[in-house]
């Protein structure tokens, strides 16, 4: 379950998306490269269809998609910036401390 993957990572960014969502599909290839380039750095990444789970992206306030939270230790941190590989990257590592 989310509340699972939240407690099992220490740090989880997690894209809240939906089937068809333009936006979405766009930021597809920049959240997997980030994914590939923050494992090493014990940063998981998750993704959330947002319209097959409308409980959970209701409960997290997901209100535009696609939608970023980061968990660092089980809490919350407003994830703010770029929708780039890099800027993403860069900015988990740094909220990452």
């Amino acid at each position: 379950t989310f509340d699972d993957a939240v407690a099992r990572h220490d740090y989880l960014l997690v894209l809240f998306t939906a089937p068809g969502c333009k936006h979405c599909e766009r930021m597809a290839a920049a959240y997997a490269e980030t994914a590939a380039a923050v494992r090493a750095d014990g940063i998981a990444l998750a993704r959330v269809d947002a319209a097959a789970h409308k409980a959970l992206a209701e409960r997290f306030e997901v209100r535009s998609l696609p939608t970023m939270h980061f968990y660092r230790h089980r809490r919350p941190v407003p994830y703010g910036g770029q929708r780039t590989a890099r800027f993403m990257r860069d900015w988990l590592r740094k909220h990452k401390k």
